[in-house]
């Protein structure tokens, strides 16, 4: 028994219609797709570059060069201007973005710094969290003044310092005890 599998040409262009509809649908979403995964792109990006500036501010402190110039704001402005620059090419979108998470980041730790607060590391925060009672099993000396914060973490000449060092003068201090909450 013989089947006969001849599709009339008016059969054939409606398949080949509804084809080319599908495949312009499947472009329509690819090209949304690529659209939505190229922002998440620049998110992870930006976000990442000002997670590594804390990180980096957490484990090693203010680094500066030359001039007391911070090393964050020297990478980030190297990013921006080599990706203004057009130097990568294809690249400069990412560059600008990673650039950009890198220079956020250190923004918000100066404006941190000029409204007067400190940037804690864990193990600093940890400390001024610590119940007294422990504190006193690790062999420091507890006051049983009344705490109070100090307005301004600046020493009196004024200039920038770690928290480390404003703990340490802080500590060395029997007029200003540390708040300990």
């Amino acid at each position: 028994m013989a089947t006969n599998l001849s599709i009339s040409p008016a059969k054939a262009q409606e398949i080949m219609k509804r084809a080319d509809g599908a495949m312009a649908k499947l472009n329509k979403i690819r090209g949304k797709t690529e659209e939505k995964v190229g922002e998440v792109f620049k998110m992870v990006e930006t976000v990442g570059g000002a997670l590594a500036v804390g990180y980096a501010r957490a484990k090693w402190g203010e680094v500066t060069v030359g001039p007391e110039i911070p090393i964050e704001a020297l990478v980030g402005a190297g990013l921006s201007l080599t990706a203004f620059l057009d130097l990568p090419g294809k690249y400069s979108e990412h560059l600008h973005n990673v650039g950009n998470g890198i220079l956020g980041g250190w923004g918000t730790l100066e404006a941190v710094k000029l409204g007067g607060g400190i940037v804690l590391s864990k193990e600093e925060y940890e400390r001024l969290n610590m119940p007294k009672q422990t504190m006193q099993a690790q062999g420091e000396v507890v006051e049983d003044k009344p705490a109070r914060r100090e307005v301004n973490a600046l020493p009196p000449n004024g200039a920038r310092q770690t928290a480390r060092e404003t703990f340490a003068r802080q500590e060395q201090s029997q007029d200003v005890p540390v708040e300990r909450s």
